[in-house]
Protein backbone atom coordinates (compact mmCIF):
# COMPACT_ATOMS: atom_id res chain seq x y z
CA UNK A 1 0.00 0.00 0.00
CA UNK A 2 1.20 3.36 -0.96
CA UNK A 3 -0.37 6.53 -0.82
CA UNK A 4 -3.85 5.23 -0.09
CA UNK A 5 -3.47 3.16 -3.23
CA UNK A 6 -3.01 -0.43 -4.00
CA UNK A 7 -1.54 -1.56 -7.17
CA UNK A 8 -2.70 -5.57 -8.50
CA UNK A 9 -1.04 -7.32 -10.98
CA UNK A 10 -1.46 -10.98 -12.48
CA UNK A 11 -5.03 -10.21 -13.93
CA UNK A 12 -6.00 -10.88 -17.45
CA UNK A 13 -7.60 -7.94 -20.02
CA UNK A 14 -11.25 -8.69 -18.91
CA UNK A 15 -12.80 -6.58 -15.84
CA UNK A 16 -13.44 -7.92 -12.84
CA UNK A 17 -14.96 -6.80 -9.54
CA UNK A 18 -12.47 -6.66 -6.18
CA UNK A 19 -13.38 -6.97 -3.18
CA UNK A 20 -11.54 -5.76 0.44
CA UNK A 21 -12.04 -7.71 3.19
CA UNK A 22 -10.79 -7.02 7.07
CA UNK A 23 -9.72 -9.89 9.01
CA UNK A 24 -12.95 -10.65 10.80
CA UNK A 25 -14.22 -10.97 7.22
CA UNK A 26 -16.74 -8.21 6.95
CA UNK A 27 -16.74 -6.57 3.17
CA UNK A 28 -15.25 -3.14 3.56
CA UNK A 29 -15.08 -1.92 -0.14
CA UNK A 30 -16.18 -3.20 -3.50
CA UNK A 31 -14.26 -1.75 -6.47
CA UNK A 32 -16.84 -2.56 -9.81
CA UNK A 33 -13.78 -2.27 -12.96
CA UNK A 34 -10.62 -3.69 -12.30
CA UNK A 35 -8.29 -4.75 -15.13
CA UNK A 36 -4.68 -5.02 -16.65
CA UNK A 37 -5.22 -1.33 -18.20
CA UNK A 38 -6.88 0.00 -14.70
CA UNK A 39 -4.43 -1.99 -11.75
CA UNK A 40 -4.71 0.34 -9.18
CA UNK A 41 -7.37 0.68 -6.51
CA UNK A 42 -8.06 3.67 -4.11
CA UNK A 43 -8.66 2.92 -0.56
CA UNK A 44 -11.21 4.57 0.72
CA UNK A 45 -10.10 5.40 4.68
CA UNK A 46 -9.02 2.15 5.89
CA UNK A 47 -7.72 2.09 9.59
CA UNK A 48 -4.56 0.37 9.88
CA UNK A 49 -4.79 -3.37 10.18
CA UNK A 50 -4.64 -6.59 7.70
CA UNK A 51 -7.27 -6.93 5.09
CA UNK A 52 -8.06 -9.63 2.13
CA UNK A 53 -8.13 -8.22 -1.37
CA UNK A 54 -10.07 -10.37 -3.83
CA UNK A 55 -9.91 -9.74 -7.89
CA UNK A 56 -11.47 -12.56 -9.79
CA UNK A 57 -9.95 -16.04 -9.02
CA UNK A 58 -7.11 -14.28 -6.75
CA UNK A 59 -6.46 -13.32 -3.25
CA UNK A 60 -4.22 -11.66 -1.51
CA UNK A 61 -3.23 -10.12 2.02
CA UNK A 62 -2.24 -6.56 2.68
CA UNK A 63 -1.56 -4.44 5.25
CA UNK A 64 -2.09 -0.66 6.11
CA UNK A 65 0.26 0.72 8.55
Amino acid sequence: VKNGMIQISGLDDSSVKAEIYNMTGQLVQTVDKVSKTSDRIQLKNLPKGIYILKAGNQAAKFIIE
